[in-house]
């Protein structure tokens, strides 16, 4: 019976620790990307202007560093026996991470 215990509360750790990362992760995000907003640069103080291409670039390497955790996942013997799915299913949620964000930033900008 202990055993079984441990098992889960280790299960309720790690779902404690993956949700505390997404928010950490999101929070970060929203801090950064409200700062370079809102920060103006050079001698003439502009603002950044290209959050669209910063978006697309940062969804870009999320795909990209989601794709290096799979392949260790794969190769690892934790989670050999597990069915993962191939990197390729990855493909579309990558895609509309992408290009979702960007589409509602550019929407902001015309209200």
């Amino acid at each position: 019976m202990e055993a079984g215990m441990s098992s889960r509360l280790g299960r309720a750790l790690l779902l404690l620790a993956c949700v505390l990362g997404i928010y950490g992760a999101y929070l970060t995000q929203g801090i950064v990307s409200e700062h370079l907003q809102m920060k103006q640069y050079g001698a003439d103080k502009q603002r950044f202007k290209n959050l669209e291409a910063l978006n697309g670039a940062q969804a870009l390497v999320c795909f990209i560093w989601a794709y290096i955790i799979l392949q260790f996942q794969q190769h690892s013997k934790a989670t050999s026996n597990a069915r993962l799915p191939p990197w390729t299913a990855y493909w579309r949620p990558a895609l509309t991470n992408s290009i979702g964000p960007a589409c509602g930033l550019i929407a902001l900008k015309n209200i």
